[in-house]
């Protein structure tokens, strides 16, 4: 049993959007692991869930792609813009874990490289 002064950080799992995403909430970061396809729908359904936690600015909001196959180039657009608009909020918004394959697709949609180069590579499975 932990002592009273023990720091322990909530940890919150929810399965929202169906398939789409699961959210963890730890402190102020929003661990977001993307399942299957990312596509408009599941931008503008993300940004919808996200939006009333983000009341305390510096926020980190890290979206996972080791699950995810596939980024509809449709997508690409709204989720630049949503990145520009935490920006301008003291948040940020981070990638982890997205294939060689989908940030292919982000540069081809003309997000930033420096975004872009800062996920690191998904290794190999062994």
């Amino acid at each position: 049993m932990p002592r009273e002064s023990t720091r322990w950080t909530p940890c919150l799992t929810l399965l929202e959007g169906g398939i789409d995403f699961e959210v963890q909430e730890r402190g102020s970061i929003l661990r977001v692991t993307l399942l299957g396809e990312l596509d408009r729908d599941t931008v503008v359904r993300l940004k919808r869930w996200i939006a009333p936690r983000l009341v305390q600015r510096g926020r980190r909001i890290v979206l996972d792609g080791r699950q995810l196959h596939h980024v509809d180039y449709r997508a690409v657009a709204p989720l630049i813009a949503w990145s520009d608009q935490l920006r301008g909020y003291g948040h940020q918004l981070l990638l982890s874990g997205w294939s060689t394959y989908l940030k292919t697709i982000l540069l081809l949609g003309d997000v930033s490289p420096s975004l872009v180069s800062s996920v690191p590579a998904r290794r190999a499975a062994s």
